[in-house]
């Protein structure tokens, strides 16, 4: 399914971490790299109330606040409003996606899903619900975890320490993938983390 409009253009200064209409920044005349949004590329700055959500949805994820050491303080944070059941935001910090943050309607929940940028910050921090694999996992694929994890937790899969795909428990720790880690660009503005 495709957004009917045009998706907006962002790009991001390295230099000023700041995102960007148009490709050069106005104010050190740097070119800023591009910024893939989803559909719609409804991008705005995340208000204090998001950040609190965004703040619980990474406890939900991770069982500790993650939040300031995913984030820095010197940090823009934008939310790209994507399509989905209920309410999906794409969360970009410093010009890069960290994740999704959605409401699970089921769970009546925020939660939040690792983009692989994301993921390696989380498994830096010592993220506890990992599964490594030796071998390459699809969309789809049902591992089965040796440590027993609560249903409906998200699990980045490792392979060589790297991840690789995310799962969720749907039960007796088995679990399915439901997205696996194709782009893997690390691009991050200068001195932010």
């Amino acid at each position: 399914m495709h957004w009917p409009g045009r998706t907006v253009k962002l790009w991001w200064c390295r230099n000023c971490n700041s995102p960007l209409l148009e490709l050069q920044c106005s104010k050190c005349e740097e070119t800023g790299f591009n910024v893939k949004l989803a559909e719609p590329g409804d991008a705005r700055f995340a208000f204090k109330h998001d950040v609190e959500i965004l703040r619980k949805a990474l406890i939900f994820e991770s069982g500790f606040d993650v939040l300031s050491k995913i984030i820095s303080s010197e940090r823009i944070i934008l939310l790209n409003k994507v399509m989905y059941i209920d309410d999906m935001k794409e969360v970009i910090v410093n010009g890069v996606k960290l994740g999704l943050l959605f409401y699970d309607v089921i769970e009546s929940e925020w939660r939040f899903r690792f983009s692989y940028v994301g993921a390696l910050k989380a498994l830096n921090l010592g993220f506890s619900k990992v599964l490594r694999t030796n071998g390459k996992v699809s969309y789809g694929d049902v591992l089965t975890s040796s440590s027993p994890l609560p249903n409906g937790s998200q699990v980045i899969v490792t392979y060589n320490d790297d991840p690789v795909a995310l799962g969720y428990v749907y039960k007796n720790s088995k679990v399915k993938i439901l997205r696996v880690f194709k782009h893997r660009d690390y691009i991050e503005a200068e001195g932010n983390s």
